[in-house]
């Protein structure tokens, strides 16, 4: 297809900025759909990244935006978890060091973003997103010293957390929803964080917030395992992300509606509406089980401009309709469009294989893209954008990091279906329609290799899987491999068992896996099979729970379910297992 000389300007451009401006660190990979609806925002993503690295090599650091001219905790761990980590872990690393403060007596803990309506901590809780960034930079990189550094920080952030801001009555964590810290996220008689019959923002409890404090105790337990740590620090670890877990769901679950609620106050009072970011997280996370996470994707609708931050609006935040110079503050956290919010949320429609969810999330933000034009740019990656008309918000800040990693993350995640492991890389894609020529991702540098991947859709189902030419029925790249190599996937919407030719791939109860229980639950080993996806029943089909495994190896607290004999249903790569398990009572 030939490009308009508009476009072909802009590509020159943006490659320009980009090569001009990355870091020592950085990496100039290329992604091409043949689509430049896709690709230009792509390469425009790039540069914007390289425009937020700031500092002088090797000590680069990653800003906000160019509004949020600095580092902030939230928008630095949430780039480098969708994309940053990937393309420059340099300043990654560095980003981490910035993000970092010593209280005492806790030591070392991450820093707590501060805002202007309610502060910081402990009104702002939210700041322990540094443990899921710290935890995918690990993953991404293979970092051991870096886990090392990590570890002790999380473990820190955590007691603090336990001791400051966990109510014991309902084990959640209080604080306001994660990034969404202005007067606008709230219903107005709770601005500035006034007390309003014995609630306020400061003291409520927030969906995402909770969640990541849930994942940050996962991320915990699996860094020391990796590092060696006893048992009853693994033990204590788990049990609190149970009982977390459990509180989430008991506390916040929305029955009548099929989503979270978005808080709940001090007085237990729950506000009814729909937050984007925990919706993903739910899912991403496995906080809620299968049936739950079909409902959020069922039950959350986009606007005509995609998914928004929080639904529905609140009418007490429309200052913007009649003045379009109004505070910013004054109405972006209220049904507003965040593309970060939406690159999450298409990482969550990809594990779910629904490609309604990704697309929609994927083909709006490159639609309004287009929309956030400042020269010498076709189009820019901006804050927030209205869903009245898909326009940025006027006093939104421009050239946002985490928004340019939201659509970066989508090709990553999505597209590509990278899901990085402690020791190495599985591929999951999910290829919509609107992709039907093969896509390309070359020049990727991952850990000590570089990788050129091509992936034939539409599909939802990895069909083919060849490294170098070789077929890999695991779909897996383990993060030992150095060198340059070649990954070639094509995608089917008709699952590889059922493909003509093809040997049935499901195995019915072959050994796999191998149950031992203990004093502390049970451990389901599944030999070969590094990367599995786990949901336990019972033998009556009752739900049990989701559990994921990077290590072949999956330990259920014996608090989760009683003695007795379940059915295990497991995926891995190609392979799906139904095996019956007995777990014994001690």
């Amino acid at each position: 297809m030939k490009l308009s000389r508009r476009k072909s300007v802009f590509l020159l451009w943006s490659f320009w900025i980009a090569a001009s401006a990355l870091s020592a660190g950085a990496q100039n990979f290329v992604f091409t759909s043949g689509n430049p609806k896709y690709d230009l925002p792509f390469a425009d993503a790039k540069a914007n990244i390289a425009f937020n690295t700031k500092g002088t090599p090797p000590n680069t650091v990653f800003h906000a935006g160019a509004f949020w001219d600095q580092v902030w905790t939230r928008d630095g761990n949430y780039s480098i978890e969708m994309a940053c980590g990937l393309i420059d872990p340099k300043t990654s690393r560095n980003t981490f060091d910035y993000t970092t403060t010593t209280i005492a007596p806790y030591g070392k803990v991450q820093l707590q973003d501060v805002c202007g309506h309610f502060a910081g901590w402990p009104n702002l809780t939210d700041g322990i997103v540094w443990a899921i960034g710290a935890w995918a930079f690990y993953r991404q990189t293979g970092d051991t010293n870096f886990l090392k550094y990590a570890y002790p920080i999380i473990r820190a952030s955590l007691v603090r957390a336990e001791a400051e801001v966990r109510d014991p009555a309902d084990s959640l964590f209080k604080g306001c929803s994660s990034f969404m810290e202005s007067n606008s996220g709230y219903p107005i008689a709770f601005a500035n964080n006034k007390t309003q019959s014995g609630s306020s923002v400061g003291n409520s409890k927030a969906g995402s917030t909770n969640m990541l404090h849930y994942n940050a105790y996962i991320v915990a337990d699996s860094m020391a395992k990796l590092l060696g740590k006893p048992q009853s620090t693994l033990d204590t670890l788990n049990q609190k992300a149970m009982m977390l877990r459990t509180a989430i769901n008991n506390n916040l679950w929305n029955n009548a509606k099929g989503y979270y609620y978005y808080i709940k106050y001090a007085t237990g009072y729950k506000l009814d509406r729909n937050e984007g970011l925990a919706d993903a997280f739910a899912i991403l996370y496995d906080i809620a089980d299968s049936a739950r996470k079909a409902s959020i994707l069922a039950n959350t609708k986009p606007s005509a401009w995609g998914y928004v931050c929080q639904y529905p609006q609140d009418s007490s935040w429309l200052s913007y309709l009649a003045n379009p110079a109004a505070p910013t503050a004054d109405y972006y956290h209220s049904n507003k469009i965040w593309p970060f919010v939406c690159g999450y949320i298409a990482w969550a429609g990809t594990k779910m294989k629904n490609q309604d969810v990704f697309m929609n999330n994927m083909d709006k933000v490159a639609q309004i893209w287009k929309k956030g034009v400042t020269a010498p740019s076709i189009g820019e990656f901006r804050e927030f954008y209205l869903t009245e008309s898909g326009n940025p918000g006027l006093n939104g800040g421009g050239q946002q990091l985490w928004s340019a990693s939201g659509y970066i993350s989508m090709v990553f995640h999505g597209l590509f279906g990278m899901n990085f492991g402690v020791d190495g890389v599985m591929f999951d894609p999910m290829v919509p329609d609107t992709f039907k020529n093969a896509m390309t991702l070359n020049n990727f540098l991952y850990r000590g290799m570089t990788l050129n991947m091509s992936v034939q859709g539409p599909g939802k189902y990895l069909v083919d899987f060849k490294l170098d030419g070789l077929t890999k029925p695991d779909h897996f790249i383990p993060g030992t491999l150095t060198g340059t190599h070649t990954v070639n996937m094509t995608l089917s919407n008709t699952p590889v068992s059922t493909l003509p030719g093809s040997k049935n791939r499901v195995l019915e109860d072959k050994g796999i896996p191998v149950c031992s229980n203990s004093m502390q639950g049970v451990s389901f080993h599944f030999g070969p099979y590094q990367h599995v996806n786990v949901s336990l029943y019972s033998l009556a089909g009752k739900f049990v729970g989701d559990f994921i495994t990077a290590d072949g190896t999956v330990t259920i607290n014996k608090n989760v379910c009683q003695p007795g004999t379940y059915v295990v249903k497991w995926h891995s790569g190609n392979i799906d297992g139904v095996n019956k398990v007995l777990l014994q009572g001690r």
